[in-house]
């Protein structure tokens, strides 16, 4: 499993170093990298907000990860 772990990080790493290298894959330009920040943003905004909201209902998301899963 480690060594899977390892070649699939190493391609991730490749796909990513590519996508930002590569005039075609649309990411190195000055609106492909605003585009793709502004995600990751709306992202981590749209968790916290959601985490927020399921609070106040009286659902403790954090409480669901405390158990171990059932396997």
């Amino acid at each position: 499993m480690a060594v899977a772990g390892m070649g699939g990080t190493a391609f991730q790493a490749f796909i990513i170093f590519r996508a930002f290298v590569d005039p075609h894959a649309g990411v190195n330009s000055k609106s492909g990298l605003i585009t793709s920040a502004v995600v990751f943003v709306i992202g981590i905004v749209w968790f916290f907000a959601v985490r927020l909201i399921r609070k106040r209902q009286g659902v403790d998301l954090d409480l669901r990860m405390k158990e171990i899963p059932i396997e």
